[in-house]
């Protein structure tokens, strides 16, 4: 390529680029950019069905992971679920 050339795909991608006032998204639009999921628990994401077979769940910090088979497709995969604090009880199961 020469410098003709690569001096022209540079135009033609500073011409492409959007402004930034485009790209610049709020913070709320962020969180759900990062946070959106069309996948539902217990669900196989790759062929939809309900038949996995879980390993056993593993804490990691204020998460715990299950990993999971799918029986139909095969799919190898865990599913994320955060914790939050729910209090304190005693060994009887009284809540304090």
């Amino acid at each position: 390529m020469t410098d003709e050339q690569k001096q022209k795909s540079y135009g033609d991608y500073l011409d492409s680029r959007k402004p930034f006032d485009e790209i610049v998204l709020t913070f709320e639009q962020f969180i759900e950019s990062i946070t959106a999921d069309d996948t539902e628990p217990g669900v196989c994401p790759k062929c939809s069905t309900d038949d996995l077979d879980y390993q056993c769940s593993e804490p990691c910090g204020d998460s715990i992971k299950y990993p999971y088979t799918c029986n139909k497709c095969g799919f190898e995969g865990v599913e994320w679920y955060g914790l939050q604090f729910a209090g304190h009880w005693d060994t009887d199961g009284n809540e304090l």
